[in-house]
């Protein structure tokens, strides 16, 4: 699905500098197991530069929870049994879809809403368990202290709130 994607490429100082894939008024990149990019461009030039703060960018999440997406969501609890039922069925055809049907964006549309409302109880378990890891390990995060350790190095709320 994504051949031809570019990877990272390093510039004459050896820092790496994402090499991104034009289309239209768009710069897309796509670091597999990491990332997916689109940003807006400024076409006046011959080398359209990314307009700075357009960027945004979909984060792999698997790394959080090291399982399928669907256990991830019935172990946490998140949405209705049915519509957990519905994503897990559409899972095992995706390779099957040719065309955009309704049935099949909305199956998108409630798997991107799933794992937005799995990604906001992450961020609240992390949040009220920046001082009690047994609050993340209860949710089946192993290494609690490492995820900690990551986030609130990141995350300047955290941090204040003593993490």
């Amino acid at each position: 699905m994504w051949v031809g994607f570019p990877r990272f490429c390093r510039n004459c100082r050896g820092t790496a500098l994402v090499d991104y894939t034009y289309w239209g008024d768009y710069a897309i990149t796509y670091q597999q197991g990491q990332y997916f990019r689109v940003a807006r461009v400024d076409r006046s030039g011959p080398r359209p530069p990314v307009i700075k703060g357009s960027s945004r960018t979909v984060y792999e999440t698997f790394g959080f929870f090291q399982c399928a997406f669907v256990k991830a969501i019935d172990d946490w609890k998140i949405g209705s049994d049915e519509e957990r039922a519905i994503i897990a069925e559409n899972k095992m055809p995706r390779h099957e879809f040719s065309k955009l049907t309704d049935g099949i964006i909305g199956y998108c549309k409630l798997e991107c809403r799933y794992l937005a409302m799995l990604m906001t109880e992450f961020r609240e378990v992390l949040h009220d368990g920046r001082n009690n890891t047994g609050a993340m390990e209860r949710r089946g995060l192993a290494d609690s202290s490492a995820i900690k350790e990551t986030w609130c190095a990141k995350a300047p709320a955290y941090r204040e709130g003593g993490c």
